[in-house]
């Protein structure tokens, strides 16, 4: 089928068209192609007049900025949504990687995910995650997510039954965690980071700390890339 979002390729070992349903129905090393949108798995079923691919195996969806991955996945190649099972997403621009039992795309750049988590690190078991049982993410905008826990590897260190955070692509100037401390020589610590961005590739960090024994002290952090 060919419209104003060009034809769609299909690719693969074999592939047989059924008149009745009007479906390709494509085995092995499947290829399906259209514009920026690659499909890659072991097996898919095209419906050719709604343009909804079912890819089971192995399946990899390559779009513009981003790779989806999981066992199953369908897909509305017109509109730009779909359903991963048993997935995961990574947003190059940012580095940001979703995975879920169940992660339906819900928009161009929104997304719900079923007992889901979210980290920016890279890895299998990555250094830190936030995971909950429903997360929805607004990518250049923020998610919210219910039942969050931060985790350390495999280990929850802090729990809230909902919460928000950002995702978006760009970075962006405010405020950081505050960090707390106590020590015999400095008694309470309170230090106040603010990030500040100086462009593609500069940003600074600013941090004020209070200390009960000793006052107020400053800090700066100047990086280039």
């Amino acid at each position: 089928r060919v419209d104003s979002q060009g034809p769609v390729d299909i690719r693969a070992d074999r592939v047989v068209y059924e008149e009745a349903s009007k479906t390709y129905a494509a085995d092995g090393e499947v290829e399906v192609v259209r514009g920026p949108v690659k499909i890659f798995a072991d097996r898919v079923r095209l419906h050719s007049e709604k343009l909804v691919a079912e890819a089971e195996g192995r399946v990899r969806m390559v779009g513009a900025g981003e790779v989806l991955t999981g066992q199953r996945m369908l897909v509305d190649m017109q509109g730009g949504t779909g359903k991963i099972y048993d997935g995961q997403i990574f947003i190059k621009s940012n580095n940001f990687y979703m995975r879920g039992r169940e992660i339906d795309k819900v928009g161009k750049e929104a997304y719900h995910l079923s007992q889901g988590s979210f980290t920016s690190c890279d890895g299998i078991n990555p250094p830190w995650t936030i995971t909950g049982s429903d997360i929805d993410v607004d990518l250049d905008g923020f998610g919210t997510i219910n039942g969050a826990a931060f985790r350390i590897k495999d280990m929850p260190v802090l729990y809230t039954p909902w919460a928000t955070f950002p995702a978006k692509y760009r970075r962006q100037s405010g405020l950081l965690p505050p960090m707390l401390g106590m020590s015999d020589r400095d008694g309470v610590i309170v230090s106040q980071p603010w990030f500040q961005t100086l462009g593609e590739d500069q940003d600074a960090t600013f941090t004020l700390n209070f200390m009960s024994y000793r006052g107020l002290d400053y800090g700066l952090e100047y990086r280039y890339a």
